[in-house]
């Protein structure tokens, strides 16, 4: 078996930071957005598109939730 360089283990590390991104934000999405079509389209734009979904909702809708939520 041979030992993976610093590229193979740069690219590892990628992988799994998104797929963590990626859970982290389908569970909030799943959790704390209020039921209704802008729920499903957010849970199957992650889904679909995985990281990218991911980061777009944790830029893009999260912060706008906290703060509707908030008032």
């Amino acid at each position: 078996m041979m030992a993976l360089g610093p590229v193979e283990w740069f690219v590892v590390l990628l992988v799994l930071l998104g797929t963590a991104v990626w859970i982290w934000a389908l569970v909030d999405c799943l959790l704390h957005e209020p039921a209704g079509i802008a729920k499903l389209i957010w849970i199957i734009l992650i889904v679909f598109t995985h990281v990218i979904g991911a980061i777009l909702y944790l830029l893009l809708r999260r912060p706008r939730r906290i703060v509707t939520a908030s008032r």
